[in-house]
């Protein structure tokens, strides 16, 4: 009786191994298919939402002061870095005085010489004349404030309290002479009065991005629009923005016409430096209860627009007319319907044309 169970059991493990050997492919294809998913899929539904141009540029100071030395000469000290805050006469830097240093010695070497004949000419001592002795006296003293206002010219300090943005020259350069004015914050040769400053000075907490847009945006640019400023340099931060002007003229950029615009940072942060790059995005339009579709959802195909349309399980390349379009989303004027699905991204299902209920063209 064991015998037979035994020979029994064994025939039968024998038998599932076969089965299993024979039909264990299609099982779990069976129940792999029903864990199978379609494709990602979207809803077409009305929302709202903004109309966005975006545009490139360099962070610089709403306002700023070039700072230069009155005087050539070479750098023989620098005392303050970049981003240090700075106060109304506070030393900045100093040229190389040999030379002021010299003339200025002799002009008080000329004064106490015309003091001493004066002072004989008034006891009595000297034969000279005590007027010649006050003219010679008048001319050495003139000569030394010349000399003390040349020495003084070696000497840069700060025209206004503020933040110095950059410095653009080192320790044993020579600069030329220039002046103080207010800046452009416009990059130019070093030490040339109406060029890139020795030193530039703002305020450090209040900037303008030069946007170039290209021309289909620049026709939708307006002075007062509002939008958002991102920065390379700080992820994750983004703050207000405004459009303070637009140029009415192209520059032309690699043969491409772009139009630049002023856009005002309406917040600031004490991470920003002047000619950081900058990301604008501006508000132009917007779309009110539009009926939409996720950007990606939407393809060319023969100059056309399409979306694909799920419809009993397959996918169908479906031409649509767009309206506006958002960061996010499209608007739809015709050819979708509201609660249809599409899929995302397009052109990831079969995407061959087949039967579908037709469609009325969306209010817009």
């Amino acid at each position: 009786m064991k015998s037979f169970l035994r020979t029994t059991l064994l025939v039968v493990g024998v038998i599932v191994v076969l089965a299993l050997v024979a039909f264990g492919p299609q099982l779990v294809s069976h129940f792999t298919a029903k864990k199978a998913t379609g494709p990602a899929l979207a809803t077409v539904a009305r929302h709202s939402f903004p109309v966005v141009s975006t545009a490139s540029g360099a962070l610089q100071p709403k306002s700023a002061l070039d700072v230069n030395f009155a005087v050539s000469g070479q750098v023989t000290d620098i005392v303050v870095q970049t981003g240090d805050t700075v106060s109304r006469g506070q030393l900045l830097a100093k040229l190389d005085d040999t030379v002021q240093q010299a003339e200025l010695q002799g002009a008080q070497a000329a004064v106490a010489f015309a003091q001493s004949a004066l002072d004989a000419a008034e006891s009595g001592t000297s034969k000279g004349s005590v007027a010649a002795a006050q003219l010679q006296l008048a001319n050495a003293n003139s000569q030394l404030q010349r000399a003390k206002a040349d020495e003084a010219r070696t000497v840069l300090t700060a025209p206004a309290a503020g933040t110095v943005l950059q410095i653009n020259a080192q320790v044993g350069e020579n600069v030329g002479a220039g002046g103080t004015h207010a800046s452009n914050a416009s990059m130019s040769a070093p030490g040339s009065g109406g060029g890139t400053p020795f030193i530039l000075i703002g305020n450090g907490t209040s900037f303008d991005v030069q946007a170039s847009f290209n021309q289909s945006d620049a026709a939708q640019i307006k002075s007062g629009q509002s939008g958002s400023v991102t920065f390379d340099a700080v992820p994750g931060l983004g703050l207000p923005a405004h459009v303070a002007s637009i140029s009415n003229v192209a520059t032309q950029i690699n043969g491409v016409p772009e139009f630049f615009a002023d856009v005002t940072l309406d917040q600031s942060d004490p991470r920003l430096r002047s000619g950081m790059t900058a990301t604008v995005k501006v508000q132009v339009a917007q779309a009110d209860n539009v009926l939409s579709v996720p950007n990606q959802a939407v393809y060319t195909l023969d100059n056309t627009s399409h979306v694909d349309v799920w419809f009993h399980g397959a996918a169908v390349s479906t031409p649509v007319t767009l309206g506006l379009v958002g960061d996010q989303l499209t608007e739809i004027t015709s050819g979708l319907t509201e609660g249809e699905q599409v899929v995302l991204p397009g052109r990831q299902g079969v995407a061959t044309p087949a039967p579908r209920a037709a469609s009325t063209p969306a209010a817009s």
